[in-house]
């Protein structure tokens, strides 16, 4: 599986917001410009994290974008979900019509272990332990 280039921008834009404490809103234009993305591009990512109430966008001259959630609650599964919906590790996993040998398959069995593993670490990685890894010059929880 290879994480898509929307979550990654989703990931950095939400970063960058959860960042800014102290201010009310944070401007698309401030996100996109510290983050070197592409402020149309952003836009449409956050339109989904809006949708899905990640974030809450406010219009006019103290507009903006700000969380709707605290940074420890937002895990990059909830970021995932939201800009990719559910991808998988390897095409068959689940999907007995693409595998004529799917009953007997070693590659699936252990896939399917691995993809769980690795829900169940983006489901227990959030915002806040983040930016804790990046400020203490550390950006691996897990070492």
């Amino acid at each position: 599986m290879k994480l898509s280039r929307r979550f990654e921008y989703a990931v950095h834009g939400l970063l960058q917001l959860a960042s800014n404490t102290g201010k009310d809103h944070v401007l698309l234009t401030e996100i996109a410009e510290k983050q070197s993305i592409p402020e149309s591009y952003l836009r449409k990512i956050f339109q989904a994290l809006a949708n899905a109430g990640i974030v809450k966008t406010q219009r006019g001259v103290n507009g903006g974008y700000t969380l709707l959630k605290k940074p420890e609650e937002i895990t990059l599964r909830n970021i995932i979900e939201v800009i990719d919906g559910h991808p998988k590790l390897y095409s068959c996993i689940g999907d007995t019509r693409k595998c004529k040998h799917y009953k007997n398959c070693f590659l699936n069995t252990n896939l399917d272990f691995i993809e769980k593993k690795f829900y169940e670490f983006f489901n227990n990685l959030n915002l806040k332990e983040i930016i804790e890894g990046l400020q203490n010059g550390n950006g691996n929880k897990f070492e």
